[in-house]
């Protein structure tokens, strides 16, 4: 028994060979710790970083125009759809002409001449006829310039106010609704009331001399003049005149 405990118990230069090596996995055990630390502090930086670049960035601005969905329907043409604006402020409809095929133009009878705020344009190309669809709405095309066309936000047509000369009405906008009229009527109406003329007429002695030895007549019979009620005495009607507003004389 005294044998194989004395084999068993380990020596005091083993023992401690043993702490020293605990010691040191317990070292590196707090560094990785400490290091694990530092990269969990790093991707915080590096994600807050990130959201703050995103926060900074500048928003796109906000496309305010009229869009529309344009569907073009044009004999031996394929459906043609594009993203257009209607621009009262534009003379005549524009389209761009990398976004349609070529079987869809046709040669313009002149030169037309576009001048833009950087630029100058000239084209002898337009659509041929067909059918517009906006929604579920079916127009004839209006006559439109072919011509490469850079608006931004995607916009490859305007429709402009020659679209709504043809049709021979008006346009209403109330926010997102856009109302095309056809066949009003409408009346103008003046901006005040023309009581009087200070200038003679220029026919009045012409009048005076044709007219003038009837209205002498008609003056000497009582017809007209300072009593010009005489003679419809003689119907023998007579008005009666009831005045509520007894202080009225």
């Amino acid at each position: 028994m005294c044998s194989i405990y004395y084999f068993n118990k380990k020596t005091p230069v083993a023992l401690a060979k043993e702490i020293e090596e605990a010691h040191q996995q317990a070292i590196t055990i707090v560094q990785e710790n400490l290091q694990l630390k530092h990269l969990r502090k790093e991707i915080n930086l590096l994600k807050q970083k990130e959201k703050t670049k995103e926060a900074a960035k500048p928003e796109k601005a906000k496309n305010i125009l009229f869009n529309l969905k344009v569907q073009l329907e044009i004999p031996n043409a394929p459906i043609i759809k594009v993203n257009a604006i209607l621009d009262t402020g534009a003379t005549t409809c524009c389209i761009d002409e990398g976004a349609i095929p070529r079987e869809a133009l046709e040669k313009n009878p002149y030169l037309v001449h576009f001048n833009e705020i950087t630029s100058k344009t000239t084209t002898d190309k337009k659509l041929r006829g067909g059918r517009m669809m906006i929604g579920d709405n079916s127009f004839r095309i209006p006559y439109t310039y072919a011509f490469p066309m850079k608006l931004g936000d995607d916009i490859q047509m305007i429709i402009g106010c020659n679209f709504i000369r043809a049709m021979q009405g008006g346009v209403r906008i109330e926010g997102n609704t856009i109302t095309f009229y056809k066949n009003l009527t409408t009346i103008n109406t003046l901006p005040y009331l023309v009581l009087y003329s200070t200038e003679p007429q220029k026919d009045e002695d012409k009048l005076r001399a044709q007219f003038g030895s009837l209205i002498e007549k008609l003056k000497a019979q009582g017809y007209i003049g300072e009593n010009p009620l005489q003679h419809w005495k003689k119907n023998g009607l007579m008005c009666e005149l009831e005045i509520k507003t007894q202080t009225l004389q």
